[in-house]
């Protein structure tokens, strides 16, 4: 996540690359299923989930890093965890 966020720059660039490259890796291993919406992580991984019955185990190594790196950027931290939130809380 640190890589992530450092490379980024700003928060809304680092969540649409890592949910780029998600949807990639999930496509990637899930060739035969039909996904509804390739833009919206949650609903691909709903739609794995449902067509397979396959559940997701998520890790995030160093997913707090952004309140060391943007310690002052409370929008920032905010967005962040927002971000997290929407993506992992179904």
């Amino acid at each position: 996540m640190q890589r992530f966020i450092r490379d980024a720059g700003e928060i809304d660039v680092m969540e649409r690359k890592i949910l780029k490259l998600l949807v990639k890796d999930i496509k990637d291993d899930y060739q035969e299923i039909s996904l509804f919406d390739e833009t919206d992580i949650v609903q691909v991984m709903s739609d794995v989930y449902r067509q397979t019955g396959r559940f997701f185990v998520i890790l995030i190594d160093e997913w707090d890093c952004i309140f060391r790196e943007y310690k002052e950027d409370h929008v920032s931290q905010k967005a962040y965890l927002d971000f997290l939130r929407i993506w992992l809380k179904d």
